[in-house]
């Protein structure tokens, strides 16, 4: 099969749109690190897991002092962070509105979100439960690297498609005024 120009230039223009768009999805490309945290992840995690964090797993952890029937004050700490699969103490302040007697450590995680736990938790219970909660952040970076390669697909692709029917249609236009012309001539 012959190519034409039309169809030359078609192609070429799509390759070459290939690679900003190719350039973008890259650099869109989730990571754990970028997944905002949800309140359903905690949702996801095991309910015994659930009862070692403080507030068992709500999003917020802000405590109504008469309810608690304590003073509301700063929690400082150590501050832990999650990396490598290895929860590794850190330094800072670690803020939060929520009764001291019943928090332990805090985890902060790849995302940012930082896991309350219960005093008393393990060190074991507490590596259990940040590795529970990174394998939802990969499995939702997982799922999000498809949306985002699929987003840059169809992004590449309808254009393309466009470009193609539109070049297709000016061709069909410009055959059908040669078409006239060449008639005309013969009568």
């Amino acid at each position: 099969m012959k190519l034409g120009g039309w169809l030359r230039l078609w192609i070429l223009m799509s390759v070459l749109y290939a690679i900003p768009i190719a350039l973008l999805t890259w650099a869109e490309f989730p990571s754990v690190g970028r997944i905002s945290h949800h309140g359903e992840f905690y949702d996801r995690l095991p309910k015994d897991s659930i009862e070692k964090l403080v507030g068992k797993g709500t999003s917020k952890i802000f405590f109504d002092p008469d309810e608690i029937g304590t003073d509301v004050e700063i929690l400082k700490g150590p501050r832990l962070h999650f990396r490598n699969g290895v929860v590794e103490k850190g330094k800072g302040i670690s803020q939060g509105f929520v009764d001291p007697d019943e928090i332990g450590d805090e985890v902060e995680m790849p995302n940012g979100h930082r896991l309350p736990f219960r005093s008393g938790v393990t060190e074991k219970d507490i590596s259990a439960v940040a590795n529970q909660y990174h394998d939802i952040l990969k499995a939702e970076a997982f799922t999000e690297r498809f949306k985002v390669i699929g987003y840059g697909f169809a992004a590449w692709l309808v254009p393309c498609i466009a470009a193609y029917i539109l070049g297709w249609a000016i061709r069909w236009v410009y055959r059908g005024f040669r078409r006239d012309t060449s008639i005309r001539k013969a009568d």
